[in-house]
């Protein structure tokens, strides 16, 4: 009878642990892989007002252009403070548009609010580099034209002070006056003594 008794509460801890770590976990995938799906063909029909009731703020609901094609490459439910979330990353490939890279990689964040799945975030996860070009021109256009224009009215208004310091030094250069010669004085040596020069040997005089 223990025996039985063990045996059944085996099972139910292992029913437990069966339910909570495979059979809810695949549940709210599939539940938050629906909110995604439902969005991508909503968005490959160029509808944005029904997905836009998946949005938590509706004010953050992106302005897009059609999608052409999108490709899962993953997906992740968390469960963090009894609070559930969803982490997706699809490839996007949506009609030309200069505001938009294509075929990129979007990051979808769902969280459980009310009993529903809904997006609470939604971002560009990283940058293909095929679009890096692209990306870079369409963001960085403006700020270097700023910078541009920046080092352009710098330059204009450091332009009379550079001028200023060219002309110094030649100012500085003609008020030099030259240097006047010193007058020098001779130095008078006197006549040696030729007698006292080492070597000398007197010649003795004859007279007649």
């Amino acid at each position: 009878m223990k025996d039985r008794t063990s045996l059944y509460i085996a099972l139910i801890i292992s029913g437990l642990a069966f339910l909570q770590f495979v059979v809810l976990p695949t549940i709210r995938t599939r539940t938050s892989m629906t909110v995604i799906n439902s969005i991508m063909a909503d968005w490959q029909s160029a509808n944005h007002i029904t997905p836009m009731n998946y949005w938590i703020n509706r004010n953050k609901y992106p302005t897009l252009p059609r999608l052409v094609t999108y490709k899962m490459r993953n997906r992740q439910v968390l469960k963090k403070d009894d609070e559930l979330s969803a982490r997706f990353i699809l490839t996007l490939n949506f009609e030309p548009n200069p505001s938009v890279p294509q075929n990129s990689d979007w990051l979808f964040v769902l969280k459980k609010s009310g009993g529903n799945w809904k997006v609470a975030d939604f971002r560009l996860s990283k940058l293909h580099p095929s679009d890096i070009k692209q990306q870079a021109a369409r963001y960085d256009a403006a700020a270097d034209r700023a910078a541009l224009q920046q080092m352009e009215n710098a330059r204009t208004a450091n332009a009379p002070e550079r001028q200023e310091q060219q002309n110094q030094p030649k100012q500085q250069a003609s008020e030099v006056k030259p240097l006047r010669p010193i007058p020098m004085k001779p130095v008078e040596t006197p006549p040696q003594d030729q007698t006292k020069r080492p070597g000398y040997r007197a010649i003795p005089a004859y007279v007649d």
